[in-house]
């Protein structure tokens, strides 16, 4: 069912880096306690080489093709970041069983001119009937000559509506003729709705 509660593990990082997985630029990431936005810590990411950073938590979900869970992805910001610089993102990947397909990738990049907190927000779900295997919330910059702050991070359940085939999931949620070709899903990958709890 909808939860308003957060899937993140340790979105405020206030158990330093428990739940996440680091990139290969261990050094350019460090809990902050400068500036937050909830509780008392931040993410901070600052490399003087420049290299790019991030840092990544999987979450699992409903497993099921024909259930479609819908996410909010909500992050905190703060950092100057110039004009030349390459902005940072904040993104959402889904992933499917057996890397059926490649993973959709929802991004959004964060505003270059501003050197306040800022809210970046982002809504999703699955674009194709297919098993998920986990969903990717991934923090990253590239080339920035600043350090930036990363707090409060949430993944919440919109809605999770249960489907009765693949035409109703094409009329509900495909939108591009990219989206169209034929899935083959396996009955043990359908849950009834006698069975939803």
């Amino acid at each position: 069912s909808p939860s308003r509660y957060n899937l993140v593990c340790n979105g405020s990082f206030e158990s330093e880096f428990a739940g996440w997985d680091k990139s290969n630029c261990d050094e350019c990431l460090s809990i902050s306690n400068e500036a937050f936005t909830h509780g008392s810590h931040s993410l901070k990411m600052y490399d003087e080489d420049t290299r790019p950073i991030e840092i990544a938590q999987q979450i699992k979900v409903n497993p099921f093709a024909n259930v479609v869970e819908t996410f909010t992805l909500g992050v905190w910001f703060k950092g100057y970041i110039g004009e030349e610089d390459i902005p940072a993102k904040i993104s959402a990947r889904v992933y499917y069983r057996g890397n059926a397909y490649s993973p959709d990738i929802y991004t959004e990049t964060v505003d270059t001119g501003n050197n306040d907190w800022q809210y970046i927000t982002r809504n999703f779900h699955k674009k194709r009937y297919s098993p998920v295997d986990y969903i990717e919330i991934n923090l990253s910059e590239y080339r920035c000559a600043n350090a930036i702050l990363f707090d409060n991070i949430t993944l919440t359940r919109d809605s999770v509506k249960v489907l009765n085939s693949l035409q109703e999931f094409k009329e509900l949620y495909q939108t591009s003729a990219t989206e169209e070709e034929e899935t083959k899903v396996d009955d043990s990958d359908i849950v009834s709705k006698e069975d939803e709890t």
